[in-house]
């Protein structure tokens, strides 16, 4: 957990340029995502808490820290994604996801999805989100994302729903 933590930008499609780089100050990321013109990096921040980094799309460089209120340090392979007009963080062991507006800077909302998060995606009209109850039934979890209310539990066999994806 000793930094300095940076981002690294490939600058050009044909490689032939070394990456540059830019340093994250006092954040650890861990997760990183792309919408509403910006970066986002999801992770532990100093002096303790997790954060959600706002990058200028072009230099890096870190434009707003958001504070995720909670108080947890760690939240276990954090994960974060844009799509349906918010920013979309997994919570791991918190069992839980978060919305933040971008406009607004903020998180605007809190689901417990009763299981351990494994993947999160945004997309068809709904945040989708892979867990793991304590029961071990895996399941997928449609959320209606502006009423921040699950809509359906979808059971899937075999291992936990790591990655999702939505056309």
């Amino acid at each position: 957990r000793e930094g300095p933590w940076y981002l690294y930008r490939v600058p050009d499609r044909g490689g032939r340029t070394p990456p540059d780089s830019v340093v994250v100050p006092s954040a650890h990321p861990q997760a990183l995502a792309s919408g509403f013109g910006s970066l986002w990096s999801y992770g532990s921040g100093e002096p303790s808490g997790m954060v959600l980094l706002r990058h200028d799309a072009m230099s890096g460089g870190v434009t707003d820290r958001i504070p995720i209120p909670n108080g947890v340090d760690w939240h276990g392979e954090p994960k974060v994604v844009v799509g349906e007009g918010h920013v979309w963080l997994g919570m791991g062991e918190l069992e839980s996801i978060g919305r933040v507006d971008p406009e607004a800077q903020a998180v605007t909302g809190m689901l417990d999805v009763g299981g351990y998060v494994w993947s999160i995606t945004a997309g068809a009209g709904y945040v989708w989100v892979g867990v793991e109850p304590e029961d071990g039934r895996h399941q997928v979890v449609r959320i209606d994302p502006d009423a921040l209310e699950i809509v359906d539990r979808i059971s899937v066999e075999g291992v936990p729903p790591r990655a999702l994806a939505v056309r």
